[in-house]
């Protein structure tokens, strides 16, 4: 039984289809169709390869800064034995012509 405004009326098998009728086109207006779904894959993709090329660049740039630090710290290394050898040639050649070094 549904009110209307002070009578009560039995609900009926159509009331209740119509009711039920609203509700559903109610929900269809906010349903996705098979377009918007379609559109919406689209965009999806190609944010998914778009950040997949982002990736790969950030990769490389990362690749390129480690391959640049491991030859930075070989000339280092390099650096410091050429220096360590001088040191001691220096050294050498010091006591040799009778220099005091400090």
């Amino acid at each position: 039984m549904r009110a209307i405004g002070n009578k009560t009326k039995k609900m009926t098998i159509e009331d209740l289809a119509a009711m039920t009728q609203r509700g559903f086109v109610e929900i269809k207006k906010n349903m996705a169709t098979k377009e918007d779904l379609a559109s919406m894959e689209k965009r999806l993709k190609t944010d998914i390869t778009d950040l997949k090329k982002q990736l790969s660049a950030i990769l490389s740039a990362l690749d390129k800064t480690a391959k640049d630090y491991l030859d930075y710290s070989e000339e280092k290394i390099m650096r410091d034995a050429e220096i360590a050898r001088l040191k001691k040639w220096v050294q050498q050649i010091a006591k040799e012509v009778g220099v005091k070094l400090e």
